[in-house]
């Protein structure tokens, strides 16, 4: 709802710095994560602004592979509305 939305944003705003504030704020199921732990940031921009998954992530590398998956709904989502 709107009143965790604005608490997030505030929260990160204030623990981090303005310039993090987020425009939107969505929840998912899962964090995409490598075999190793690390958190697919960059691929996951990288699938927001267009690209593949299979060009910029190996599903077979991920501890879960679905959770790409809500990344890749809102990517095709954002492109519709463009």
């Amino acid at each position: 709802d709107a009143a965790l939305e604005r608490r997030i944003a505030d929260a990160l705003r204030t623990s981090l710095s303005p310039r993090h504030r987020p425009d939107e704020i969505h929840a998912v199921p899962a964090i995409p994560r490598t075999m190793t732990g690390k958190k697919l940031e960059l691929p996951v921009k990288r699938i927001i602004g267009g690209a593949a998954v299979s060009d910029v992530a190996s599903r077979d590398a991920l501890v879960d592979p679905a959770a790409i998956e809500p990344f890749v709904a809102y990517a095709r989502e954002r492109a519709g509305r463009a």
